[in-house]
């Protein structure tokens, strides 16, 4: 988070930064173009002073007056080359500021587009760390839930353990003995009872094929 906020300071101040430095380059355009208005008027009425000297030269003049009026357009045409110098350095540096006014709007379109993808990754990032903080303190209710339980659950301790007789048992013969004498008897009468049900089937059978 502190990296993306130091981020987007720098964005930020690059950004204004730049808007200073278009506002200043315009202003400075602004300045070169009312210079240059000012100078092609100027580098128009000495173009026109030239004409009208050079068609008054043309006419049959005294050698004082074609000396004087020489002399003149001389001057008027150094002029008019000093002027027209002005003209072509100013429209060079309204090229080259205009070329860098072009270079400066990329620039600040690019600085925004990095802000808002700062300030959206910041936004993210707050709303992921609030996600976590709602986790955290789920996970925290959780813990305490878990605590409560362990301190209700009471130890189990374990009061005695496994006793063995001194003395081996031994085994008790008269209900074993009892125990078979009970069981051979149901099974006599259970034997007899069988015998008795197979001879009268087999009469049965006897009498039927008769």
């Amino acid at each position: 988070m502190n990296v993306l906020q130091k981020k987007l300071i720098s964005a930020k101040t690059k950004h204004k930064n730049l808007l200073e430095e278009k506002k200043k380059v315009k202003e400075r355009i602004n300045i070169l173009k009312g210079e240059l208005s000012s100078l092609e008027g100027e580098a128009e009425n000495l173009r026109r002073v030239i004409e009208q000297t050079e068609k008054s030269m043309r006419e049959d003049l005294d050698l004082t007056s074609r000396i004087t009026l020489n002399s003149y357009l001389g001057n008027l045409r150094i002029a008019h080359i000093g002027v027209t110098s002005k003209i072509i350095d100013i429209k060079r540096e309204i090229n080259f500021l205009e070329a860098k006014l072009l270079g400066i709007n990329t620039a600040i379109r690019e600085t925004e587009a990095s802000i808002r993808d700062i300030e959206f990754g910041i936004e993210d990032l707050r709303k992921k760390l609030e996600k976590l903080k709602i986790r955290k303190e789920i996970l925290k209710k959780k813990l305490e839930t878990l605590y409560l339980k362990k301190r209700t659950v009471e130890p189990l301790e374990v009061l005695a353990g496994p006793v063995s007789s001194p003395e081996p048992e031994k085994p008790k013969r008269a209900l074993i003995v009892g125990v078979s004498l009970v069981t051979s008897f149901f099974f006599g009468i259970f034997l007899a009872l069988f015998v008795d049900w197979f001879e009268e089937a087999r009469r049965r059978h006897k009498e039927n094929y008769i």
